[in-house]
């Protein structure tokens, strides 16, 4: 993908918006090297305009229907778009979007209120709760194939999220005993003990529906694991090492049925998706959602003081009262999924002292949350309930949009 930073300033300092001291001021803000802001001036004096007062942003800025998100996606921040593989948090953002699940959460300041996405009513329960039918939406149509979904893509989806056997797979094992078809628009589960909030597990990213037919097509398979490694061995079973490969072509070309499709992964430069013109729901107000990857807080927040982004993700404490007196920016902050916690070993052979639950109390009496908490983090955070007295860290959980994520 091209780096847009130096044509966009260029096409400002052309356009007459910046002067040559705030081309040079801005260039330097986002890291551009000498040599590129003597090119841009150079190339600003040879083709600048006789008149008027185009803007001349590139293309994917200009747009309004175009959103640029800056965010850490390297390093280990988002790994993969396949849904089967999927267990992080950043990138929920890109996945919530390009895949769907039975039911959502319209709100998300109301997270008890769990609404159908893809399924066509509430769960139904038998009188004794021991199995669950969900109906399931007619003529939705999958990225790029055109193929329509049935209860037969839903089955294949969990029963592979199953056998890959990756960490999101006790979310297709642990809550039925089996799910079958009772007819192409209708799934029936059968429950190892009655569960109400079924509705509730069936959010899940890892739970979205894929197309069943492409994905096979890119090699990948529901069957359980033909052979079981040893333990600590590299080995795979071969339809894990098949679903791996599959993962990386999935990464490239989406399989689901969201109001967004997948155009561009890459994690080191910028992940696309764009509109789906099949939707069908009510076609989304962005044609294209773009996530840079900008790895530092420092220059997120330049990227959008300059113009290069919309919006960032991450905000270091110091930089809040920056963004709060600056009128061209506005500063959203809430609730996120990152907590800070210390983890401690507590097996004698592997924990030391810390098998010692007084120690282990003491290192926790030890903590100054609310110093950590008013202080470090500007109140921008909330100490959760603590678990077990004594296995209970430092639990700050972050505020999401002025604070770096964890």
């Amino acid at each position: 993908m091209a780096d847009y930073r130096i044509s966009d300033l260029v096409a400002r300092l052309s356009s007459g918006e910046l002067s040559r001291r705030d081309f040079i001021r801005r260039a330097s803000a986002v890291g551009l090297s000498a040599a590129a802001v003597s090119a841009g001036l150079a190339h600003s004096a040879g083709a600048a305009p006789t008149g008027g007062s185009h803007r001349g942003f590139a293309s994917h800025q200009v747009d309004a229907s175009t959103l640029v998100i800056a965010d850490a996606l390297s390093g280990g921040a988002w790994l993969t778009a396949d849904p089967g593989w999927f267990y992080e948090i950043s990138s929920a953002a890109i996945m919530n979007v390009v895949y769907e699940t039975l039911y959502h959460v319209p709100d998300s300041t109301n997270l008890t209120n769990f609404e159908p996405l893809l399924a066509a009513g509430p769960p139904q329960y038998s009188a004794d709760g021991g199995s669950v039918t969900v109906p399931i939406r007619q003529g939705v149509k999958f990225h790029n194939t055109g193929n329509v979904m049935t209860a037969a893509d839903w089955i294949f989806s969990f029963n592979r999220c199953k056998n890959i056997g990756y960490q999101p797979s006790f979310l297709a094992s642990d809550y039925w005993t089996d799910v079958k078809a009772v007819d192409d628009y209708t799934l029936q589960f059968t429950l190892p003990v009655p569960n109400v909030a079924l509705a509730a597990i069936l959010t899940s990213i890892p739970l979205a529906v894929t197309d069943s037919k492409q994905v096979v097509a890119f090699g990948g398979t529901d069957a359980a694991p033909s052979t079981t490694p040893a333990a600590g061995s590299d080995e795979k079973a071969p339809e894990v090492a098949a679903n791996e490969n599959a993962k990386a072509q999935i990464d490239g070309v989406s399989v689901g049925t969201g109001p967004y499709r997948l155009t561009q992964w890459d994690v080191n430069s910028e992940c696309i998706i764009e509109a789906n013109p099949d939707y069908w729901g009510d076609a989304p107000k962005l044609q294209r959602i773009i996530w840079r990857n900008v790895l530092e807080p420092n220059a997120q927040l330049q990227s959008v003081q300059v113009g290069e982004a919309d919006m960032a993700y991450a905000l270091q404490v110091d930089q809040i009262e920056t963004v709060k007196i600056d009128p061209n920016l506005q500063l959203i902050s809430g609730p996120t999924l990152a907590i800070e916690y210390i983890g401690m070993n507590i097996r004698p052979e592997r924990g030391g002292p810390l098998a010692n639950k007084s120690v282990r109390q003491a290192l926790a009496h030890a903590i100054d949350y609310n110093g950590i908490i008013d202080s470090l983090l500007n109140g921008s955070a909330v100490r959760p309930a603590r678990r077990e007295a004594g296995l209970a860290g430092s639990r700050a959980g972050r505020a999401g949009g002025d604070q770096t994520r964890g």
